[in-house]
Formats: C-alpha cells, structure tokens, sequence
C-alpha cells in the first residue's frame, strides 16, 4: 500500500513524464528543524536507485523532485520489460 506522499510523488512523474512508473521508490524523512527528505526511484536496478535530497518543506521537496526530474530528463529515458515464453509445440 502506498503512502500518501508516495502518491504525490507518482503523480508527479506521471504528470512530468507522461508515463506510468512502474518500479519501486522509497521515500524517507528524517526528523530536524527543518526536516531532510530523501527520495529513491529504482528505474533499472535494484542497487542503484537515483537519490534526491532535500531539507525543508514537504511542499518544497515535492517542488524539487519535478524540477528535478526534468533536468535530468528522466522523461525521455524509457524502459521496456520483455518475457520470453517457450511454446512446446
């Protein structure tokens, strides 16, 4: 089940790049004044996720995750998952 912050976060990257994601992201928060943030997208691998941190405000870091998004342009990066079937025939 996925949290409400992890929502948001996937509506922003369908929204940024108009497609659906599909694998796994982790988001973290540690307490502070003000509190750091840290977002983990797994697009290809499980051992090296891309990272975004931030300290500040849930809004601000929702604000960062597109912009950043679109600087590394993760929207043009596409990922296909291919099965291959054995027919007995």
């Amino acid at each position: 089940m996925r949290s409400d912050l992890e929502k948001k976060v996937l509506d922003i990257i369908e929204s940024t790049t108009k497609c659906k994601f599909t694998g796994r992201l982790h988001i973290e928060k540690e307490e502070g004044d003000p509190p750091l943030w840290g977002l983990f997208l797994y697009l290809d691998t499980e051992y090296t996720p891309i990272t975004i941190a931030y300290q500040g405000t849930e809004e601000k870091f929702l604000e960062l995750i597109k912009a950043e998004i679109k600087s590394r342009k993760l929207q043009k990066v596409k990922f296909w998952r291919a099965i291959k079937i054995y027919d007995d025939e």
